[in-house]
């Protein structure tokens, strides 16, 4: 099966250097879409993204066929699409890492089913991003791995275009709340101390 030209929709437009509106860059990728995890598998780009083991044996894992030298696939993994060849109207440029090698696959688009991560890191860094329940869709780049919401490839895809457009949001990280004993512990730390009557501001 051939490549595919695909026209993503980012999330949030960059601006036009000419005119300092937002505006659409008219970004274009070309994608292959497989079904076959042994290419997810020999894929360099999978090879070395920052996973965690937990994530990746999650997505996709080998799993020796018992009393015979074969194996076979298991994981959440159901269909993905090789990106390559990305492309931007002018007067929009793209960052350099992405016109180096315009036919090599530079991320992959990744479907998932049913998976038992629920809230579990898949990456840590650069950024730590969780997939959670509902999360059923993975961008896989060398140097960044982003989960995303839903089932819906285009998701996906435009999170991708913000990527390539420089307008993507980091993540924001949750605070988690603290144990009531250790908040009012805090509390304590962080009040002044009592001063006595006799203390003077100034000592000579």
């Amino acid at each position: 099966m051939p490549y595919v030209q695909r026209k993503p929709t980012c999330g949030f437009p960059p601006f036009n250097p000419e005119t300092r509106r937002t505006a659409d860059p008219g970004l274009t990728v070309e994608s292959l879409r497989f079904e076959d995890p042994l290419i997810l598998h020999t894929h360099t780009l999978w090879q070395e993204a920052s996973l965690t083991q937990a994530g990746r044996n999650a997505v996709l894992r080998q799993v020796p066929i018992k009393g015979t030298d074969t194996f076979t696939f298991e994981g959440a993994f159901t269909e993905g699409w090789l990106v390559r060849n990305p492309s931007v109207q002018a007067p929009f440029e793209l960052a350099a890492k992405f016109k180096a090698s315009p036919d090599k696959p530079f991320a992959i688009v990744l479907k998932l089913g049913e998976h038992y991560l629920h809230g579990r890191l898949v990456s840590a860094t650069p950024e730590r991003q969780r997939m959670e329940h509902t999360d059923r869709l993975l961008v896989v780049m060398r140097d960044l791995v982003i989960s995303v919401r839903g089932a819906d490839p285009d998701r996906a895809f435009s999170h991708l275009a913000d990527v390539l457009a420089g307008t993507r949001r980091a993540p924001r990280r949750r605070v988690r709340p603290l144990p009531e004993g250790d908040a009012e512990a805090l509390g304590w730390l962080q009040a002044e101390p009592p001063r006595s009557p006799e203390a003077s501001h100034i000592q000579e």
